[in-house]
């Protein structure tokens, strides 16, 4: 093995139970809903009553926006993310005005119209996990609070959904994608796209009358964030926007030798060959404007070694690794 692998070997040794390859911030994204598409963004309701003797659907299209906080994990190469949780934290969702014939000939005579009906999406307690791309729809609810449904006829009544709102059931999968970024100098654009099943289905009392609405459909809304880009530091010998161990292997091949600042020589470029000043500023900007990671508690913090005691241990392994070794004699062996 040669000596910049050894050198390389015995700092990621040291190095890789403080660096982590991804970090992970928590990122505000407002989904816009899709234009109303076959299934897609339509809500089927059906209003009954008198215990379902009479009854009538009607579909209405959805639109406007859910608003949400996604924690999600950038790679530090390429800028891939992958979503760890998701919560919803509002928004609006509008519901165009549906009509509903309640009619049996020579028994019962009504109609029933929504109007203005809207609601919001929300998680009730803490983010949800996502696995892959699916995540359980419980634990979220669409709730209807605002609008109402108005019946006229046999039976005059109101049902106000500020005053009593609808909420969603909380059974099923949705799915929540993020797409490879678009990356235009420091710039990064991520597009998403929210698949979410919606079913409703509760009763009320209208002017002494038991009204049930059911319904289903699926939201699909599309998001997208920008996002700055790491500032390339003089360490980050690679140009992936970090300094890793990448960085590290270039630095350690060009070691005691005189070479450019891009190669590793990064206080005396073409004065002094590659040496512990220059180890030192690369482990000073070890992952540069990422950060570093989550502090660790416990048994952990015990393990994990203070920057200057890591920098002190990697001094350390590079000097035993450039250490000769010394033969012992015969007469060292003679007991």
């Amino acid at each position: 093995m040669s000596r910049q692998l050894v050198l390389s070997w015995l700092v990621g040794v040291i190095l890789s139970a403080v660096v982590g390859t991804a970090r992970a911030e928590i990122v505000p994204v407002e989904f816009l809903l899709d234009d109303p598409n076959g299934p897609v963004n339509r809500i089927s309701l059906e209003i009954s009553a008198l215990g379902g003797l009479v009854g009538d659907s009607d579909t209405a299209t959805l639109s406007g926006n859910v608003l949400s906080e996604l924690d999600i994990d950038f790679d530090v190469d390429d800028h891939d993310g992958v979503i760890n949780t998701v919560r919803f934290t509002g928004g609006t969702i509008s519901f165009s005005d549906m009509t509903f014939d309640l009619r049996v000939p020579l028994f019962f005579s009504a109609s029933a119209r929504t109007r203005d009906v809207k609601g919001t999406l929300n998680t009730l307690g803490p983010p949800t996990p996502v696995v892959g791309e699916m995540f359980p729809t419980e634990g979220h609810e669409l709730t209807l609070n605002q609008g109402r449904v108005t019946l006229t006829g046999d039976t005059d009544a109101e049902i106000s959904f500020a005053d009593e709102p609808l909420t969603s059931s909380t059974m099923g999968q949705a799915t929540l994608t993020i797409f490879p970024p678009i990356v235009n100098g420091t710039m990064a654009s991520y597009d998403l796209e929210l698949r979410m099943p919606v079913d409703f289905d509760q009763e009320t009392d209208a002017n002494g009358i038991t009204v049930r609405i059911e319904g289903s459909g699926i939201i699909v809304a599309s998001g997208m964030f920008t996002r700055d880009l790491p500032n390339l530091l003089l360490s980050d010998l690679t140009g992936n926007g970090a300094v890793d161990f990448e960085d590290l292997t270039v630095l350690l091949a060009a070691w005691n030798t005189s070479v450019s600042a891009a190669e590793g020589n990064l206080v005396n470029p073409g004065s002094t060959p590659v040496n512990f000043e220059d180890l030192t500023v690369l482990l000073a900007d070890w992952t540069g404007p990422l950060g570093a990671p989550a502090a660790p508690t416990g048994e952990l913090a015990a393990a994990v070694p203070e920057p200057s005691s890591l920098s002190l241990l990697t001094m350390t392994a590079l000097l035993l690794a450039g250490r000769p070794r010394r033969r012992r004699t015969s007469a060292s062996r003679v007991r």
